[in-house]
């Protein structure tokens, strides 16, 4: 009995413990209401004397709430008392509070005392705290140069131990849409460059202006492929024929461009013209109010043909194509060096020159690596079977480059613009890159209009150049639920059907490849995309944007019903099946393409690659004979 009594009293002296914790477990953090109902006392506080980025940050803020609630909440500076506010930027609250990260991009979302403080580095960190505010909080959407997602709030509320805060993971972060040139120049559109920083792109082709924070960008004369813009053909040639390349074949200099790297008086000619550059970008970033660029390119031209005299042949020999390249790139950054300390010089490790020197030449602590694999299968990650030669040589110039001077160049386009499944290895790839200790990632994906799911995979890209620890999934289901709305299930499934399809098919597709000779479509998964496709238009005919939107989605894969019609006739033939009752015409699925093209020109913007396929699928839509032949 007395055994009893003891475990009895053990049991109850310790339940209240056990119910605490239990209670503590299921707890939820309070909240408190910075919109109720429609009305809110919050303001926007700056610092007293605000930099001209946190201006932008509270005035963005302000914008968006407004656009989401209806509701202006004022800004006003901090020598105001304020009951409630936004603390944006650095102020003395946020400073009292120990709040303060001085990394340029760095990010800081702290609730305290029903009061929230957004800040963060000086270059755009502040900004970025803003907009995962607006992303994560009030659930805006970014999702193209000329489409956003506000959505209409009434009530906001946030937990009172909200604390967020973030680093991006590469330093460097620009995509390349082919819409605008070095300065912005080819549209006008504002929007533009506010979509890029708005999600978390800072490089060269964001075109950001100085109240968002400028660009990391490069000088004159150009970003990439240089040599020929240093030195003309045109002015040079004639009275220097032997600084460009020799060709045994021709026995003779050539004037494609390309230079004679072992021509003593051409390095001395180069150092000069790097200089100049320099001090001239300089100088035009100091007038325009900008941010002085940081990398100057000496890269080889786009074309085969280097030089093949004997002293050429030698080093070739001796470092390979690359070091023979680097080499000579050194040597001006060594001369640049002292003159110059912020200045990076950049060049590429690219095609012919992509494999890492034979010797120990390595870049010199102020040159930047470009690497380009023009040889990567686009659909499949880096540490795939497919791309072992590229990780590989990763390996070997993450060693050579130990200085942080490491970057990437790649492709998330394929030029026949065919559907394929690319964007689910962009997450793997930026975690290997991570590993590998890249510090920043120029990416082509040019052609908005016709690229494949363009918006899709600029969209994710940003999002993982930001953040590697994303999760690819998550990434396109927000963008599909979000941006296609009451279709997003079929246009989900068709995306995730040629995954499946691409993820077992023997296809090596680089950024050269003509998908539509690929056949990781067959005519089975045609019909089906097809099907699907129809079910999204069908569920969204009355509801625009989203229609548009839809339409918009097809083209990619119409362009497989008319590029590969000939397979999916003869597969059909083959297996006893009338190609005419299964739905994929070749000349109405051409008429698609040009008719939502026709109309995005209208809507969103026109380039020559759009009016070109217009052109190309237009001609087909009006072909003579039945369809399908």
């Amino acid at each position: 009995m007395k055994n009893y009594l003891f475990w009895a009293w053990l049991v109850l002296s310790f339940m209240p413990s056990v119910l605490l914790a239990q209670k503590q477990k299921t707890s939820v953090p309070k909240e408190f209401s910075i919109i109720n109902n429609g009305k809110s006392t919050y303001k926007i506080v700056v610092p007293v004397n605000p930099t001209i980025v946190e201006q932008t940050a509270a005035r963005e803020l302000q914008e968006y709430l407004q656009k989401s609630s209806g509701i202006l909440l004022p800004v006003v500076s901090e020598n105001i008392t304020v009951s409630n506010g936004f603390f944006v930027g650095k102020t003395g609250y946020a400073k009292a509070a120990g709040i303060v990260d001085e990394r340029g991009e760095s990010w800081i979302v702290k609730a305290r005392n029903n009061n929230l403080i957004l800040t963060g580095g000086e270059t755009r960190g502040v900004l970025y705290s803003v907009y995962h505010f607006l992303e994560d909080y009030v659930g805006v959407r970014w999702w193209s140069p000329w489409e956003e997602d506000v959505p209409k709030l009434a009530d906001l509320k946030v937990a009172s131990n909200l604390d967020l805060r973030g680093n991006p993971s590469f330093a460097y972060r620009d995509l390349y849409d082919s819409m605008y040139d070095d300065h912005g120049t080819n549209f006008s559109e504002k929007r533009y460059s506010l979509y890029q920083v708005r999600n978390r792109l800072n490089g060269h082709f964001s075109i950001t202006p100085p109240a968002y924070g400028g660009r990391i960008s490069y000088g004159k004369p150009y970003h990439v492929h240089t040599l020929s813009l240093y030195f003309p053909v045109k002015e040079y040639f004639a009275t220097h024929p032997e600084w460009y390349a020799y060709s045994k074949e021709k026995k003779q200099r050539i004037n494609n461009g390309q230079l004679c790297l072992a021509n003593k008086e051409l390095l001395e000619a180069f150092k000069i013209k790097v200089r100049n550059s320099i001090k001239a970008s300089y100088e035009e970033a100091d007038r325009m109010g900008e941010a002085r660029p940081l990398f100057f390119s000496v890269s080889l031209n786009d074309v085969g043909g280097l030089c093949e005299c004997d002293e050429c042949t030698k080093l070739y020999q001796q470092k390979g194509e690359s070091g023979y390249a680097l080499s000579f790139v050194n040597k001006i950054a060594d001369y640049i060096a002292p003159i110059y300390p912020d200045a990076r010089i950049e060049t590429l490790s690219y095609w012919q020159y992509r494999i890492p020197p034979k010797d120990d030449t390595k870049p010199a602590k102020n040159v930047v690596i470009r690497l380009a694999e023009d040889r990567k299968d686009l659909m499949r990650s880096v540490d795939h079977p497919h791309n072992s030669e590229v990780l590989d040589r990763l390996k070997k110039w993450t060693k050579l480059c130990d200085n942080n001077n490491l970057y990437i160049w790649d492709y998330y386009l394929n030029y026949s613009n065919a559907t394929n499944s690319s964007v689910f290895r962009f997450e793997k790839d930026m975690r290997i890159f991570k590993e590998h200790n890249v510090q920043g990632i120029f990416g082509e994906i040019e052609w908005p209009l016709v690229a494949d799911m363009w918006n899709l995979r600029f969209w994710v890209l940003a999002k993982l150049f930001e953040n590697v620890d994303l999760d690819t999934n998550v990434l396109v289901d927000d963008f599909v639920k979000r941006y296609y709305g009451t279709a997003s299930k079929p246009i989900k499934e068709f995306i995730y059907m040629i995954k499946a399809s691409t993820d077992t098919s023997a296809s090596f597709v680089s950024f050269r490849t003509n998908v539509f000779n690929e056949n990781y479509i067959n005519l089975a998964i045609a019909v089906k995309g097809n099907k699907l496709l129809e079910q999204a238009c069908l569920k969204v005919k009355d509801d625009e944007p989203l229609s548009r939107r839809v339409r918009h989605f097809r083209t990619y894969f119409d362009k497989m019903i008319v590029n590969r019609n000939e397979v999916f006739v003869n597969e059909a033939k083959s297996r006893g099946l009338d190609f005419s009752q299964l739905g994929l015409d070749k000349k109405l699925a051409a008429q698609r393409i040009v008719n939502t093209l026709k109309e995005m020109t209208k809507y969103a913007i026109s380039d020559n690659k759009t009016l070109k396929e217009i052109e190309i699928y237009g001609k087909i839509s009006n072909e003579g004979g039945a369809s399908g032949n």
